[in-house]
């Protein structure tokens, strides 16, 4: 958690790609891999360089997330960065919705 926290730091001072340099170096990293907002955090780095993996991570971070204010907060990134790239983040939103 500390990591998380190191990394967004880092972006803030340094810019989203310094964030991402620093996720890949937490120690024990792969502890995170079953952590929504490990994603998130990635997510909203590569968002901000204009990466199309940006989407990928956040769909991770809904797969993970067990709350539904989560949910939902990661389902309305995921609509407002498909819509930037003419994604159909309908689809993505609907198909969660329907688990």
């Amino acid at each position: 958690m500390v990591g998380l926290n190191r990394a967004v730091a880092v972006a803030n001072v340094h810019g989203p790609s310094a964030g991402i340099e620093a996720l890949k170096t937490i120690h024990n990293r792969e502890q995170l891999n079953s952590y929504h907002l490990l994603y998130v955090i990635l997510g909203e780095f590569e968002g901000r360089l204009g990466k199309p993996d940006a989407v990928k991570n956040f769909r991770k971070a809904l797969e993970l997330a067990t709350l539904q204010s989560e949910r939902t907060f990661i389902s309305r990134k995921i609509a407002a960065m498909t819509e930037k790239t003419g994604g159909a983040a309908d689809v993505v939103i609907r198909q969660w919705r329907n688990r």
